[in-house]
């Protein structure tokens, strides 16, 4: 998925949802 989308969804679930290997979340 494209990152802005990924970064939305972590605005809501910044820490239900673990973030694939390699990508840096906030």
């Amino acid at each position: 998925m494209p990152k802005e989308s990924a970064v939305e969804m972590m605005d809501f679930n910044p820490f239900l949802d673990p973030l694939p290997e390699g990508f840096d979340g906030p």
